[in-house]
Order: C-alpha cells, then sequence, then structure tokens
C-alpha cells in the first residue's frame, strides 16, 4: 500500500550507526504544524508519537509521519501547549483514546484498562506516559533496524524519529 515511501537500504547495524551520528551533528526532523486534523487522510498517517498530559517530556505533542502528494512529512502539533483540535484527531487515529482519558476514572494504559489497537497497527510504549504507533507494513520494512535502535542506549526515546528518518523525512539542523 505504501509503495511510494523510499525506505533506507542497507545493513541494520550501520543505518542504526548512521542515524546516531546524525542526531551527535544536531539534526532534527522538519515539522510542519497540523492546522487541520479534519483534512488528515487517516489511510496516509504512517506512524504517530503522543505525549499524554502528564506524560514526561513534549506533553501534549503529537508528530504524525504523513504520506503526502510530494512525499513524507512530519506534521506537529501540540493539544496542550498550542491549538491543535484533539478530538479531531482522536477521530482519525482511535487508539489514542485509549492512552488518553482525561475525565475518565480509570488511569490510561499502561496503568490500567487495556489499549484498543486498531488492525494494521503496532504499539510500542516509550515509557513515561509517551507512546509511539506505526503501520505494521512500515514496522515490517524497519523490522531489524527498529530492533538496533531500541538495544541501543536511549533508542526507545528516538523511535519515531528513527522510523521517520528510515522512511525519508527530512532532516535540518538544529539551530
Amino acid at each position: 500500500m505504501y509503495s511510494s515511501v523510499k525506505y533506507k537500504t542497507g545493513d541494520a547495524e550501520a543505518l542504526a550507526d548512521e542515524f546516531f551520528e546524525l542526531l551527535h551533528n544536531r539534526m532534527v526532523l522538519k515539522r510542519v504544524p497540523i492546522s487541520i486534523p479534519e483534512f488528515l487522510d487517516k489511510n496516509n498517517i504512517l506512524a504517530v508519537r503522543f505525549t499524554s498530559d502528564g506524560g514526561q517530556g513534549d506533553v501534549g505533542g503529537v508528530e504524525l509521519l504523513y504520506l503526502d502528494d510530494d512525499g513524507i512529512k512530519v506534521l506537529y502539533g501540540n493539544f496542550c501547549y498550542g491549538n491543535l483540535n484533539l478530538n479531531a484527531l482522536l477521530h482519525k487515529l482511535p487508539m489514542l483514546k485509549s492512552v488518553y482519558n482525561p475525565r475518565s476514572p480509570n488511569l490510561p494504559y499502561p496503568f490500567g484498562g487495556e489499549l484498543d489497537l486498531p488492525s494494521g497497527w503496532v504499539h510500542i510504549y516509550m515509557r513515561f506516559m509517551n507512546y509511539f504507533f506505526v503501520r505494521e507494513e512500515i514496522c515490517e520494512k524497519a523490522d531489524s533496524f527498529i530492533r538496533e535502535i531500541l538495544n541501543s542506549d536511549n533508542g526507545l526515546f528516538f523511535i519515531f524519529m528513527a522510523v521517520a528518518w528510515f522512511c525519508g523525512a527530512e532532516l535540518e539542523s538544529k539551530k
């Protein structure tokens, strides 16, 4: 289904080393604001990084790996400290409801309840109420690379960025 994605190729260990070297050289993902989530095609969302309120790090931050007409984009919004309409995004990505329950008496997954994962998605819990969801097809293409990243020191926290890079998302220098 995602045949237009230009995946990195080569040895997984060498790719992971290349990715971490880019991080060391202060490269970051080029982000485009999520302006109107209602207009997103849910079938073109390849991966999601979500930090629930109460989480550590980018509280309320949402990154989407998105297949656009002109390539892979990283879309970003924040529902706590920005103007991202989370309800609109929840309609596109129903699995986020399992990890964001602001008025529920039950704690969100993994502390309580169950993760309701739609068919075709894989979940990696990043700890501290940070969540990574990726399409099974992407996960299969990047399997050995993902394993290399996850087995490295602190790789878990860079999994979204690593998969985005693996799929050809644009990088820019951190200022």
